[in-house]
């Protein structure tokens, strides 16, 4: 094993970090720096296939006048992909415009993740900290104060558990991360459901229109909508007239065959 592995120079794995003020508190400082720190390594657990993190990160300049810190992403092991660290900066990137602009739980992040993100943004204040910036190769995000309340609002208002959902498997995308959606059975509605692990890939193709029950981590309002399910695992129903019962969800749960 080689630790701290190097990516060629054409992979994006560079993020950095910019605040404009015109007063920099160290409090605020260690604040923001810890905050950003922890939203990069729980995207990276929570997209991870092992749930551990695969990427060590380091700062690599920090420029004057503004604070601007630029930090780099490493593989920490030769058996990882080399394309790790710019998906997990990509999610990030994906993940702030989704919490932006449409008010639901980006793909990648924890409830961890997004507390620190709320932290982020409610450190901006026109006495010091009056800017906090995002940039990565061409893309640059400014953070916006709103982010804390929609943040705010997110977390408190849904739950997690882990359950099993059955329905008909309607889309496959590979956009970000491998993640299908799946018709529940209950309403009819179509439940976003996020894989980790590319192997389960195959399956899904095989699965596609077909009656499934996906085992996961289910985020749910407490309205009873369920908004997502990160899946760890998934089985075709055998006939489409079949009705699942307790029984065969717990085999399910327990890997047994029907």
């Amino acid at each position: 094993m080689k630790n701290n592995i190097s990516l060629p120079i054409n992979q994006s794995s560079q993020l950095a970090i910019k605040i404009d003020g015109v007063y920099f508190p160290m409090e605020k400082i260690i604040k923001a720096l810890n905050s950003f720190r922890i939203v990069l390594v729980e995207i990276d657990k929570e997209t991870a296939l092992s749930g551990q993190p695969s990427l060590a990160w380091s700062v690599t300049s920090a420029d004057r006048g503004s604070i601007i810190l630029t930090t780099e992403a490493n593989i920490i092991s030769d058996d990882i992909d080399q394309n790790r660290p710019s998906e997990v900066i990509n999610t990030f990137k994906n993940g702030l415009q989704v919490i932006a602009q449409k008010k639901e739980i980006p793909y990648g992040f924890s409830i961890k993740a997004l507390k620190s993100i709320k932290t982020l943004s409610g450190l901006i204040d026109p006495e010091d900290f009056a800017q906090i910036t995002f940039k990565s190769d061409d893309w640059e995000l400014y953070l916006e104060q709103s982010v804390f309340y929609h943040i705010d609002e997110l977390t408190k208002s849904f739950y997690r558990y882990y359950d099993a959902i059955e329905g008909h498997l309607v889309s496959i995308s590979l956009a970000k991360g491998v993640n299908i959606g799946i018709r529940d059975i209950t309403n009819e509605k179509i439940v976003k459901c996020y894989f980790s692990d590319r192997k389960l890939l195959e399956t899904m193709k095989d699965a596609l229109g077909k009656r499934v029950i996906a085992f996961g981590l289910i985020a749910q309002a407490f309205d009873g909508s369920k908004i997502n399910i990160h899946v760890e695992d998934l089985k075709i129903l055998r006939d489409a007239n079949e009705t699942s019962t307790l029984g065969s969800i717990l085999s399910f749960m327990r890997g047994e065959e029907e």
